[in-house]
């Protein structure tokens, strides 16, 4: 099973969830906001951990202007933890802005930031993984 069905799965289950009962009073209270946030930080984990394993084998250039063509893992580490911070922020703000709105906009609310950024930056990672497998 690939990684993007896995992605695909956990946010099908999130949305279904989201209509299934009450919203708690608090994002921080919230099981279905912390697992979005765990979405988010196994995205940004396997996306920092390619790029150094990429980097370290010294395949492929980095793509992300913030980086520069070959980062060290300070420098990946900052961009993640900055990223991360960020995605959390959005997604926080999205819990609140479909707090008292209809179930469809509730599971809107809890897996837009997660999704994206899985598929954004698994889309990433997986390239990078296939860089350092073709260089063994």
């Amino acid at each position: 099973m690939s990684k993007l069905t896995v992605v695909g799965m956990t946010m099908c289950l999130l949305a279904a969830a989201a209509s299934a009962e009450a919203r708690p009073k608090h994002w921080y209270k919230d099981w279905k906001w912390w697992a979005g946030e765990a979405v988010i930080a196994g995205a940004f984990i396997a996306d920092s951990y390619s790029t150094s394993l990429a980097q370290s084998h010294h395949v492929g250039v980095e793509t992300n202007p913030l980086l520069g063509p070959h980062p060290n893992n300070g420098a990946i580490a900052r961009l993640s933890l900055t990223g991360f911070a960020i995605e959390t922020t959005l997604h926080a703000y999205m819990w609140h802005f479909s707090n008292e709105d209809t179930k469809g906009w509730r599971a809107f609310g809890y897996t837009a930031v997660p999704g994206a950024g899985a598929v954004i930056l698994g889309r990433s990672a997986a390239k990078n993984f296939r860089l350092a497998d073709n260089s063994k």
